[in-house]
Formats: C-alpha cells, structure tokens, sequence
C-alpha cells in the first residue's frame, strides 16, 4: 500500500466535513490496512504485534510507574501523617510524664513539710518533758538537801543534847541520893 494512502490529509474547508469524524475514519482504514498487510507478510505481521506489544508494554509501564508513583506518594502522606501523630502522642505523654512527676513533687515537699512540722512539735514536747522533769528533778534533790540540812541541824541539836546529858552526867557522878536521881530523870525526861 502506497505511504500516501495511509498518511491522508484533508484541506480544512468551512462547508465541509466534521474534521474528527474524518481524522477518526483514517485511523480506522489505516489500522485495516495495516491488518491486511500483516496478514500478507510474516515479517509484517511479526513486526505488527511487536508494535502492538510495544505500545501496550508502555502502557502498562507508563500505568505501573504511575501506580508506583501514586502508591509512594501515599505511603509518603501516611508516613508523614503517622509520624506526626507518634510525635503529638510523645508531646502529650511527656507533657503528662512532666505533670505527674510536678505534682509527686508538689506532693512529696507537702509532706516533707509536714514531717519536719510533726517532728519538730514532738521535739518540743519532748524538750518541754525533759526541761519538767529537770525542774521536777531539780526541786526534788532540793527538797532531799533541805530535809538533809533539818536532819543535820537537827543531829546536832540532838548530839547538843546528848553531850549536855553526859557533861551532867559526869558532873553527877558523885553518887546521887535517890530523891535527886529521881529529878534528874524526870528533868531529862522532860526536855525531850
């Protein structure tokens, strides 16, 4: 078939026919041309279907990398979207973490303060009983030491006695009548 039978064109005219629907027909004709010359000739027809495979090859390629295309820049988006959702959950779990670990602290220095105040009232008590029992102690062995000065004061009034017993009593060793014992006795008697 003649190259200029395939390759038609037609003079654009404004009454005419619809430029489409002629460039539409010659593809047609050109593809029933085109079939009948394969059918004439193996090499032809060889040379057809790899044509044929080759466009359909580079459809599908051009399809499959744009598939690929579409699949990665997906994946980019849910990536990107995953990471920044692992990111604001990091925010907020650290933000909780910081929280938490403020109020334990809060909490842990309430408590502290209010040990130290606990511990520092019972030192008190515990000083003020001591500081009684001190005072207490103090009065006490006062209280021994002045019945300890009655007790010497009165010793030695007794042992003032006693030596004013035996000087008269010395004193009377002459041997007394008995009207004169009997005196003395009753006097000694009498100044106990």
């Amino acid at each position: 078939m003649p190259d200029k039978l395939r390759d038609v064109s037609f003079p654009s005219a404004v009454r005419g026919y619809d430029r489409h629907a002629v460039d539409t027909y010659v593809k047609e004709v050109n593809a029933v041309i085109a079939e009948l010359e394969v059918g004439r000739s193996p090499r032809a027809a060889v040379k057809h279907a790899l044509d044929r495979v080759g466009e359909q090859t580079s459809g599908i390629l051009l399809r499959a990398r744009e598939t690929a295309d579409e699949i990665t820049a997906s994946a980019q988006v849910e990536a990107d979207e995953t990471t920044a959702r692992a990111r604001t959950e990091a925010e907020e779990i650290t933000a909780r973490a910081r929280s938490e670990a403020e109020e334990i602290q809060v909490r842990s220095r309430g408590e502290a303060a209010e040990r130290l105040q606990r511990v520092e009232a019972e030192a008190k008590a515990l000083q003020e009983d001591a500081d009684a029992k001190l005072r207490k102690l103090n009065e006490d062995i006062k209280a021994v030491w002045q019945e300890r000065a009655e007790l010497v004061d009165e010793i030695s009034r007794l042992a003032g006695r006693l030596e004013k017993i035996a000087s008269d009593a010395t004193t009377r060793s002459t041997a007394p009548r008995e009207g004169e014992a009997n005196g003395a006795a009753e006097q000694e008697s009498e100044r106990r």
